[in-house]
């Protein structure tokens, strides 16, 4: 069953999957301005494409170059959004490279961001684990950005996935 929510009236604009943490609002990207109307960007992209962050594909990575913090992945959606939960699946061949703190920030215009959720600080990460983040926000954005500020002492940051649920 696919639900479809309109972040303005409840109905209509983006099918998501349901879950247990809300109804997934990332698309299915194939590049990082498809589909029409959403755009994913990120600090580097020197070793995989932000896009690969949300492909559905755990067997690609989004990954920065040797940059230093703080990285950043970001989604334009083409409306304001609610997010309320995240879902991050480190990488499967470096699991070092997950994030210990981070933040998720929204914003309207793409330049003034507000902080909606400080992460207290991680463990460190196994191989493709999973873990969901939950925060209390009321506020509709058209962008959102998870920044990290540090991983397991790497100096790369990566990433098979991040979901954003409402």
């Amino acid at each position: 069953m696919t639900l479809a929510v309109n972040h303005l009236d409840g109905f209509g604009v983006f099918g998501g999957t349901p879950s247990a943490n809300g109804v997934e609002v990332t698309p299915t990207m194939t590049t990082n301005s498809a589909p029409a109307g959403y755009t994913t960007s990120a600090s580097s992209e020197a070793l995989g494409a932000a896009y690969l962050a949300c492909d559905k594909n755990n067997g690609t990575i989004w990954i920065t170059g040797n940059t230093g913090q703080p990285w950043y992945w970001q989604i334009q959606f083409p409306t304001a959004t609610l997010v309320w939960s995240m879902l991050f699946r480190a990488s499967g061949s470096a699991a070092a490279r997950g994030p210990l703190e981070f933040t998720v920030k929204g914003s309207n215009d793409g330049a003034a961001f507000t902080t909606v959720y400080t992460a207290p600080t991680q463990s460190a990460w196994s191989a493709s684990e999973e873990r969901t983040f939950n925060f209390s926000s009321t506020d509709y954005y058209s962008y959102w950005r998870f920044t990290c500020t540090s991983t397991s002492g790497n100096t790369y940051m990566e990433a098979e996935e991040i979901k954003l649920y409402s």
